[in-house]
Formats: C-alpha cells, sequence, structure tokens
C-alpha cells in the first residue's frame, strides 16, 4: 500500500524518479524494524528458551501464556505479526 500511495501517481505520470523509491523505502523501513525486532525477541526470550527445556511438562513464559489465555490477544499479536507497525490504506481515488 505504500508504494502504491506514494508512487502510483508518478507511474502514471512516466515522471518516478529514484528519490521518490527511496521515499518508499524510507516510510517502510521502521514498520520492518519494528517487527522484526519483535519477531526476534519473541524467538530468543519465549521460543527458544521452551524449545530447548527437557522437561515433559514444558513451562511456557509469562507473555505467552497470557496471549494463548485470551483470544482477543492472539488477535492482536497476530495482527502485529500479520499487518506489521503502521497499517497502511489505498489512498488512491481511483483505486
Amino acid at each position: 500500500m505504500a508504494t502504491a500511495n506514494l508512487l502510483s501517481a508518478k507511474l502514471r505520470e512516466g515522471t518516478l524518479t529514484d528519490e521518490d523509491v527511496e521515499k518508499v523505502q524510507a516510510r517502510r523501513l521502521w514498520p520492518a524494524m519494528v517487527v522484526q525486532t519483535f519477531q526476534g525477541m519473541v524467538q530468543r526470550r519465549v521460543l527458544a528458551p521452551v524449545l530447548s527445556e527437557v522437561k515433559s511438562d514444558p513451562w511456557l513464559p509469562l507473555l505467552l501464556r497470557l496471549i494463548s489465555g485470551s483470544k482477543e490477544a492472539q488477535h492482536l499479536a497476530a495482527r502485529f505479526i500479520g499487518l506489521g507497525a503502521r497499517q497502511e490504506r489505498v489512498r488512491s481515488s481511483t483505486a
């Protein structure tokens, strides 16, 4: 959506420049970093310790227990991972 919103008019007009593409990259960089940082944290602090346990009854960290106990929390976590930190909407009048 960020690409479509920022570049659609310039593509139609045939006036697209490298600077326009760099604007898309700059807009998408922060949300990508936020989601990747969150995913790395979950991997290191939640999944790796749970997967490395040799116990027959694996212990789940508090955050995972809270999320797994709430449909709303599961929905929010999945939405954040799936849609990212900056959710884009189509702003084109021709869409």
